[in-house]
């Protein structure tokens, strides 16, 4: 890489291997995420990219962060509390909240530009 244009292709293998370490199919994750399995093969063929509607959707149904997927780096996926002791709070009261927010976030629906809730 190294030349500032994003790699597809490590993009859609590390999606790959997540599946195949979760055991779903390919056309089982693409039903999860409500795209065709023709667009879930391009993807991790390298040969389309994701939204960031649909990188959510992928991060939520893998249980991996985008950071992983995108760059590969695996350091702050993972656990919740060891990714907040990286965070500057002030208290046990914001740490709390923030966990809050951030395990609560799912309940949340995402609306694309233009929509009102």
């Amino acid at each position: 890489m190294g030349n500032g244009e994003f790699d597809f292709k490590r993009f859609g293998n590390r999606i790959k291997k997540l599946r195949m370490e979760k055991g779903f199919r390919q056309y089982e994750l693409a039903e999860l995420l409500g795209i065709s399995g023709n667009h879930m093969s391009k993807i991790e063929n390298g040969k389309e990219g994701a939204s960031l509607d649909l990188l959510y959707r992928i991060c939520i149904v893998l249980d991996v962060s985008s950071d992983y997927l995108i760059f590969g780096n695996r350091e702050n996926s993972g656990n919740l509390e060891e990714q907040l002791s990286t965070l500057v709070v002030k208290d046990q009261y914001q740490r709390t909240f923030l966990t809050d927010l951030i395990e609560n976030l799912e309940k949340y629906e995402l609306h694309p530009k233009g929509k009102d809730s």
